[in-house]
């Protein structure tokens, strides 16, 4: 749009999931089991470009996303309305890029970025606020519990050279070292309860040489 300034791509989407896949745990079997009802989902994902300025472009992604539970689901602890495990509402990317040219022959490059991931649930089952030591209550059955994740932004920086057919660029990802969880899960055996998560990658400085031919 208006000459190459404003670039747009869209996309909403739906669907209907009958007899799906899911984790399913107790403390004598872990393995996958079809649910008896579906899921309902829909969403939009975008991407729309800014160029205001020879050189200099502004990008931004985002997704948003509602996947949740037509029924309730007592085999998987689900209940009507549940969001999907590991599914996030919202993801949200922008980054500023500007190109120029460093010397006739020399092409630099700088970008700085930031990227947001909303919360999710590990599990359907919200029962159970077990601590690591603690054994699960009387008559609980079931082998997982939900450990939800915070939303979190991180922030990336890039710079780089290209000569001929040789790129050299620095990155910085996550700079400000911001400590979040990308995803968790709780589960519990006779003899506690106890969470496993995989952090996000903490900040990392590094550097690239590539040549095309």
């Amino acid at each position: 749009l208006v000459e190459g300034l404003f670039s747009y791509d869209l996309a909403l989407w739906y669907l209907e999931w009958d007899n799906f896949q899911a984790r399913f745990a107790t403390p004598v079997i872990n393995g996958f089991v079809n649910a008896s009802s579906g899921i309902a989902g829909q969403g939009v994902e975008g991407s729309f470009t800014v160029n205001p300025a020879e050189g200099l472009s502004v990008i931004t992604n985002f997704a948003y996303t509602e996947s949740t539970l037509n029924e309730d689901e007592p085999g998987l602890f689900g209940t009507k309305g549940q969001q999907l495990s590991y599914v996030p509402e919202w993801t949200v990317s922008s980054r500023v890029n500007y190109s120029f040219a460093l010397t006739p022959e020399l092409d630099a490059s700088v970008g700085i970025g930031a990227r947001y991931e909303g919360s999710s649930r590990s599990t359907f089952t919200d029962a159970g606020s077990f601590v690591p030591g603690v054994s699960p209550p009387a008559g609980t059955y079931h082998a997982t519990f939900n450990v939800p994740t915070d939303s979190y932004v991180a922030v990336d920086l890039n710079a780089g050279v290209t000569w001929d057919q040789v790129s050299l660029s620095l990155y910085a990802t996550n700079l400000l070292n911001k400590e979040a969880l990308t995803s968790a899960r709780g589960l519990y055996t006779f003899l506690g309860a106890s969470a496993f998560s995989t952090p996000l990658t903490p900040r990392t400085i590094g550097a690239r040489l590539s040549v095309d031919f």
